[in-house]
């Protein structure tokens, strides 16, 4: 990829990541607030581009975005073309005013933002808790004239939710939001929010994974349930092991790769070979279980 040749997609061009981008470390603290003791080394991210091609993230991620000073935009100031299969983390969007409108992607949105997630921090300095002061932020986008699909964002929202979108957007009066989901605080009847022990226990993932297949290819999506808090992206993993409604999932791992599942006392459940890259395993037993492939353990 290709930082020098991303104005391209003003111009309608398509282009590729074939890599991560890190623009600064540390951007964000465990708690997803500001590492403000830092801030001076970051370097500054305003971003001015439009998108009307496609920004294709082949399953990367771009970290260390780093803007206080916003009052509209986020990686990019507004989308008109495609964004797919695309992770922000690390990243802190400020806003600066009570006119901000901020989300991880972008300010305005009226294209297609398909398979992409985000941890950044969306921080409205000024936001309020009345319906009133909304002022316009998103976890994926502000205004969303578009469609989302299959996507997540788990960062922390510093902003008011929107009553129909919750934390993915706002002002979705003209746009589409489909199988994607924000990090809700608590339970809630919002068809978008999920919990944190739905992010990590693989209901997201499965969500995802079965998704709008016409539009979105769900296989991008994995999680080591009890590791990965969230769904990422399969890029740069390895085997990848997961569990839902009693079947454990094995990908990436080799045609004919040898697997074990045990119980926590040793006793082994079942063995055999994968028979694809993509092996569903019926699972009866009950509990917590241990996956073994070649040397690594699960």
């Amino acid at each position: 990829m290709v930082i020098e040749s991303i104005e391209n997609i003003f111009n309608k061009t398509s282009v590729v990541l074939t890599a991560d981008i890190e623009i600064s470390k540390n951007v964000l603290k465990t708690d997803g607030t500001l590492n403000e003791e830092s801030a001076d080394t970051f370097t500054p991210w305003f971003s001015g581009l439009r998108i009307y091609g496609v920004l294709d993230g082949q399953g990367h991620t771009i970290s260390g975005i780093y803007n206080d000073n916003y009052t509209q935009g986020g990686m990019v100031l507004e989308n008109y073309g495609t964004i797919k299969n695309l992770g922000i983390k690390d990243s802190y969007f400020g806003g600066c005013g009570n006119t901000s409108y901020l989300g991880s992607f972008c300010g305005r949105h009226a294209g297609y933002i398909i398979n992409c997630w985000s941890t950044a921090t969306v921080d409205n300095v000024y936001y309020f808790s009345s319906e009133e002061d909304h002022h316009g932020c998103g976890g994926i986008c502000s205004s969303n004239d578009g469609t989302i699909v299959n996507s997540h964002y788990a960062g922390l929202a510093k902003f008011n939710l929107n009553a129909e979108s919750g934390a993915i957007c706002d002002n979705n009066y003209y746009g589409v939001v489909a199988n994607s989901y924000y990090l809700a605080s608590k339970a809630s009847a919002d068809e978008y929010a999920r919990t944190a022990d739905e992010f990590a226990d693989g209901t997201v993932l499965n969500l995802l994974k079965n998704g709008v297949a016409e539009v979105a290819n769900g296989d991008i999506w994995v999680q080591k349930i009890g590791v990965d808090k969230i769904p990422s992206f399969t890029e740069g993993k390895e085997d990848n092991v997961w569990s839902y409604n009693r079947t454990i999932y094995i990908e990436n791992a080799p045609a004919d790769t040898k697997y074990e599942i045990v119980d926590l006392n040793g006793r082994i459940i079942t063995t055999s070979n994968t028979k694809s890259t993509k092996e569903e395993i019926k699972i009866n037993q009950k509990g917590v279980l241990i996956v073994k492939i070649g040397n690594n353990t699960y």
